[in-house]
């Protein structure tokens, strides 16, 4: 995690940020690879790592060839973690969670809890901004409603686990160019459910909302400062 700045640290938990330009998906990857690898082996505490990808596509396990409508003209990586066709780029929050899931929940580890409690964290924080959100019984993901009451995704999650230790993370839609969902079945849904907090009429501080996320993470789990 080169050029990163460390935003807060114990023994037990460190976030990293990586605002000042636009990480390269590749190096994103190896550094999680090597810090998941570091945790199981005790050399690393747990870690968020708060950045922005430039314009990438991404397809996960349960991708599907008939999910990517046209060429986007720009690189589509195929990952390891959970879910479909997915698109980031600036605008989008990311937040890659690399947890030992074991020491969060005290020796028993439960990744249906865990995806629960992060949602619980996204629309936490996001109501300490203005912004009320939902979860959807049927789809992964944080969820609003448009002007029309329409339910639209903002917030994506797509994980995977080695040997209880989490990595991948959640994406936070704040104000990418959505025109780039148009390429792909997002998530296997339709592009048009796929909005931002922009297009919902939220103009939200990127900075101030990493702070409140790590503020209640820290509440959640209650891991002392």
């Amino acid at each position: 995690m080169e050029r990163s700045e460390c935003l807060f640290s114990n023994s037990f938990l460190s976030c990293f940020s990586s605002f000042d330009h636009l990480v390269p998906y590749t190096d994103a990857i190896s550094s999680m690879a090597s810090i998941v690898d570091q945790i199981l082996n005790k050399n690393h505490n747990n870690v968020l790592w708060f950045l922005e990808h430039d314009h990438l596509y991404t397809a996960g396990a349960s991708a599907k060839s008939s999910d990517l409508i046209a060429n986007p003209q720009a690189p589509i990586f195929t990952t390891d973690r959970g879910g479909k066709y997915t698109y980031h780029g600036p605008g989008q929050l990311i937040v890659y969670t690399m947890l030992d899931l074991k020491s969060l929940y005290h020796n028993q580890p439960d990744i249906k809890k865990f995806v629960s409690d992060i949602c619980k964290w996204l629309i936490t924080s996001l109501k300490e901004v203005g912004v009320h959100c939902i979860t959807d019984e049927e789809n992964i993901g944080i969820w609003c409603f448009d002007e029309n009451h329409n339910k639209k995704k903002i917030a994506s999650i797509g994980l995977k686990l080695k040997k209880w230790v989490t990595y991948h993370g959640v994406a936070i839609n704040i104000s990418p160019d959505l025109s780039k969902f148009n390429f792909i079945n997002p998530c296997g849904l339709s592009s048009h459910s796929i909005s931002s907090l922009e297009a919902l009429g939220h103009n939200i501080d990127t900075s101030k909302l990493r702070s409140i996320l790590i503020k209640n993470f820290l509440i959640m789990f209650n891991i002392n400062d």
